[in-house]
């Protein structure tokens, strides 16, 4: 059941990527075809590995700190 629904998406994606080269590609001359760049973004985000997202919440949540600390030292406020 998986595999026909990722090459159902690959079959769509392949589609708009298709489209996209004959509505935009005249224009450009890019060494990649769309459907490439297309199906290339899904796989980056369809296989991430979820502590990614951790991993950039606890990043921002460490800036976050860090400028609280910095700057409320600096105005008084720690």
């Amino acid at each position: 059941m998986g595999r026909e629904i990722l090459k159902a998406q690959l079959r769509d994606f392949n589609q708009i990527g298709q489209r996209a080269d004959r509505e935009i590609q005249p224009r450009r001359r890019d060494k990649y075809d769309y459907a490439d760049a297309v199906k290339s973004a899904y796989g980056v985000f369809f296989f991430q590995h979820p502590s990614m997202l951790n991993f950039q919440q606890d990043c921002e949540r460490n800036a976050a700190k860090r400028w609280l600390t910095n700057n409320g030292q600096r105005y008084g406020y720690v």
